[in-house]
């Protein structure tokens, strides 16, 4: 079995902690922190920010500050030019199928009447037939339903259909709570379901968060993993899709995070413009002589 380097240096020191990891941004960690040296077949972790903006986090000049994110990008490659659909699902199934949205089916955001077409193969059904295990914590988004498994003409939705063997987390296009653990569900006979409490109507912390969720079934798979390999469960590396449902709508996280932040933003967000491109300049992110884009008077909708 291959080191998973302190549980993957505790997930990146849960990464959720640092900053909200929360589809427009991505990463991808191959053989990161000691946790796979083999040249042939690395375990990957593949990490999913929902509706993050470009420069929202501090490697690429926001002024929230994301040290691990920074730790990553610096000794990693940070990817500068890309394309990305301004919708959560569509970003998905482009991320996993490698194909524009519409030439698989998915025009729109996926709802309950996505029929995902099963001759368009995704990432972890290549891994999975080339020996990986297969992980994924988060949001799907790719077809919700409470009837998991196949539908009629051979369309699916269940996540363990298409490439994962272990799967934790929500089918829908957003959480309507953060902090209400109802939506998500476990289907996986690896690990145990964790016991979690929700917040209350009287506005009472509980003890469930999506991104704090997202990130304990990863470390949770992430043992079983380790264990299956101590117990001569194989070599096999591993495939772990990590889609977090932040920030996208609804815009929520623990008093504790936010508290800090919100004397820099009462700066007015002119100011937070002119100091993320000052400093995306000074990281080299964007060239000195970018001027910021006007600015609209109309307030953003939808």
């Amino acid at each position: 079995m291959r080191p998973l380097g302190r549980r993957y240096w505790s997930f990146v020191q849960r990464i959720g902690r640092n900053g909200c990891l929360g589809g427009a941004c991505l990463f991808i960690l191959l053989a990161a922190a000691g946790i796979a040296r083999a040249a042939d077949r690395p375990n990957i972790l593949l990490i999913m920010a929902d509706d993050l903006g470009y420069s929202d986090i501090s490697p690429f000049g926001g002024e929230m500050a994301t040290p691990n994110l920074e730790q990553l990008a610096g000794n990693g490659v940070r990817f500068r030019d890309f394309y990305v659909t301004p919708r959560c699902s569509n970003t998905r199934v482009s991320l996993l199928s490698g194909l524009q949205s519409h030439q698989i089916g998915l025009p729109n955001l996926a709802g309950d009447g996505t029929q995902l077409p099963e001759n368009h193969v995704f990432i972890p059904e290549v891994l999975q037939a080339s020996g990986y295990r297969t992980y994924m914590s988060g949001k799907w988004h790719l077809g919700s339903t409470t009837n998991f498994g196949s539908l009629p003409n051979g369309h699916v939705r269940d996540p363990r259909v298409r490439g994962f063997d272990h799967f934790w987390g929500f089918t829908e296009g957003h959480s309507q709570d953060n902090f209400d653990d109802a939506n998500y569900r476990l289907l996986s006979d690896a690990i145990a379901e964790r016991s979690y409490t929700s917040s209350s109507g009287n506005g009472q912390p509980g003890t469930f968060y999506q991104s704090d969720a997202t990130t304990d079934y990863v470390l949770d798979f992430m043992d079983y993993h380790r264990q299956q390999g101590q117990s001569g469960g194989g070599d096999d590396p591993f495939f772990m899709y990590v889609a977090y449902g932040s920030p996208h709508f609804p815009l929520q996280a623990r008093d504790e995070w936010v508290d800090p932040l919100v004397s820099r933003y009462e700066a007015g967000w002119d100011q937070i413009r002119e100091d993320r491109l000052a400093q995306m300049k000074a990281l080299g992110v964007v060239a000195q002589d970018v001027d910021l884009t006007p600015r609209s008077d109309v307030p953003p909708t939808g």
